[in-house]
């Protein structure tokens, strides 16, 4: 006979109102755990107790349509949701899992998006798909890369929501045409700057974070605006990983990524696909995207990473070639239901549950016990 774990889902406050990312998409997770018979609830590091193990969490009433916090035991398992904050908060999440390694986690911080990068660029069957990249470590680092790059992204390494990003494209000596979004989302218009005015810029962005620059591949569409595609890949029922689903976006006007979050739009991958390309051009894309996602989970896994989801941002250029732009551990899943996928959206929310239910049972077997002995 099975038994039901009870499961913690762990988040960060964004602000000191203390207040959750993600909150529709929290509740529904909430009620989807209930359903499978699962004790599931809301905390963040902030409300732990360490010396009396207790937590004062967030449980959803269904019935009341509202959040209500009490005093509760430490969970089973965790799904992790913390991502990266450059505060205090994210020394707590940390502090929290060094505290409590024997509790299960779903998942564990993925490294920055350079230290990935660095890993998956040593796997025979992902690196043809990264563009070309560097960190920089001094400015002068990003001159010598835009002297081999006609288009150049100065990234931040622990970025997100496309946050941060500068497109830079040289167009004569010393003269570079430039766009991006600010730290604080705020849009930098496309402008013709010089190289001091670059080197400035550059500097300012990143004495906030750490940054790395990466090959620029042409994903414009006809009427100005970047696409791309996000595969979300996750572990199933019986812990094997499957492709939930995939979807493209459309980045905002005058945006230079297509982050929802940044004001972009999302398509069904296969009308966003069909503005470039053929039927049978689009299945062998497919077939190509869905291999890369497998191939990037096994990578990391073989490096100690423990994942149940992963996102992979995609490129596709005009020739078909499929680019892995970056990953990421924490996806919002969103974007399938404004693309009126609402059975992938509710997949992409019930399988770390399922996950869960079977790494648990796994680990409370007789083989699972004594393997823990």
């Amino acid at each position: 006979m099975t038994t039901k774990p009870i499961l913690g889902v762990m988040a960060l406050y964004i602000n000191s109102k203390k207040q959750f990312d993600e909150r529709s998409y929290l509740k529904k997770l909430m009620i989807q755990g209930e359903k499978m018979g699962m004790k599931i609830f809301l905390f963040s590091p902030e409300n732990v107790d360490e010396k009396n193990k207790k937590i004062y969490a967030y449980f959803f009433n269904k019935a009341k349509s509202m959040w209500v916090r009490k005093w509760t035991d430490f969970p089973d398992i965790i799904f992790d949701r913390c991502r990266y904050q450059a505060t205090s908060r994210f020394k707590q999440l940390k502090k929290f899992r060094e505290k409590n390694p024997h509790i299960i986690y779903l998942n564990r911080p993925l490294s920055n998006k350079w230290i990935i990068h660095e890993k998956l660029s040593d796997n025979n069957a992902v690196k043809e798909f990264l563009p070309n990249s560097t960190f920089i470590s001094k400015l002068d680092d990003l001159l010598q890369f835009l002297k081999h790059s006609k288009v150049t992204f100065f990234k931040p390494i622990n970025g997100t929501g496309g946050t941060g990003i500068l497109k830079i494209k040289k167009v004569e000596d010393h003269k570079y045409l430039i766009q991006g979004r600010k730290h604080n989302r705020k849009i930098i218009p496309k402008q013709l700057i010089n190289k001091s005015q670059l080197l400035g810029l550059c500097k300012n962005l990143n004495a906030k974070k750490p940054y790395m620059a990466q090959q620029g591949i042409d994903i414009k569409l006809d009427n100005g605006r970047v696409h791309d595609y996000r595969l979300l890949i996750q572990k199933n029922h019986i812990g094997e990983w499957v492709v939930t689903g995939c979807a493209g976006r459309i980045g905002a006007k005058r945006s230079v990524t297509s982050n929802l979050h940044g004001g972009g739009s999302a398509v069904p991958a296969d009308r966003l696909l069909k503005y470039w390309f053929k039927e049978h051009q689009i299945k062998s894309i497919k077939q190509n995207m869905e291999q890369l996602s497998y191939a990037v989970v096994t990578e990391l896994e073989s490096q100690n990473y423990e994942l149940c989801e992963l996102a992979l941002d995609i490129a596709v250029d005009r020739s078909g070639k499929i680019w892995l732009l970056e990953v990421n551990p924490k996806p919002a899943r969103k974007v399938f239901l404004k693309i009126g996928e609402e059975k992938t959206y509710t997949k992409a929310i019930v399988r770390p549950l399922e996950y869960a239910l079977w790494l648990y049972n796994k680990g409370n077997s007789p083989i699972g016990a004594l393997r823990r002995r």
